[in-house]
């Protein structure tokens, strides 16, 4: 029963996010279509920023979204982290949230210093993989310059993801 709320939940998080970023970009005057400017992809196994550029052609660039996976039990938010890159970030894009020591911040840090979360995962990059639902947001080149930057504070805003921000106002 658990499973098929979550799913549920996670579907109608699918239709609303195209919602969100049209509505809130048509206000700015400068609106994003979904289709013609961004395209939502919830991969089933993981994709580089290269093979989207070959499969859709040139990228402005993309939101990340980090969501837990309805089998772990955990009673907080869901959204772990929400982040964005460049044209030229494909590294950031493809691989920096799975290993701890990639770069300053990603997930997989986050996690390991997360005291409940952290213990006894194993291979944190693994855990990522097998346990997170990841939602990419590729802005295409017909894309307004900055969309990107919009739409992941608009996302940051909407769903607060727990690792964001400065440690010190996170709810770890």
């Amino acid at each position: 029963m658990a499973k098929e709320k979550n799913q549920k939940e996670l579907q109608q998080m699918m239709r609303d996010l195209p919602k969100y970023i049209e509505k809130s970009t048509l206000l700015l005057e400068k609106p994003l279509k979904a289709g013609i400017d961004f395209i939502i992809d919830l991969p089933s196994d993981q994709h580089t920023f290269n093979s989207y550029k070959n499969k859709y052609g040139e990228l402005k660039g993309a939101v990340y979204i980090f969501y837990l996976n309805e089998c772990i039990r955990f009673s907080g938010n869901r959204f772990f982290k929400i982040g964005r890159v460049g044209p030229k970030s494909t590294a950031r894009f493809d691989g920096h949230h799975y290993n701890p020591k990639s770069s300053g911040s990603n997930l997989a840090r986050s996690i390991l210093n997360n005291k409940p979360l952290g213990k006894e995962i194993g291979d944190v990059g693994d855990f990522i993989r097998n346990n997170f639902i990841r939602i990419n947001i590729l802005f295409l080149k017909s894309a307004p310059e900055f969309s990107n930057e919009l739409v992941e504070a608009i996302l940051h805003y909407k769903y607060n993801p727990l690792f964001e921000g400065p440690i010190s106002q996170r709810k770890e």
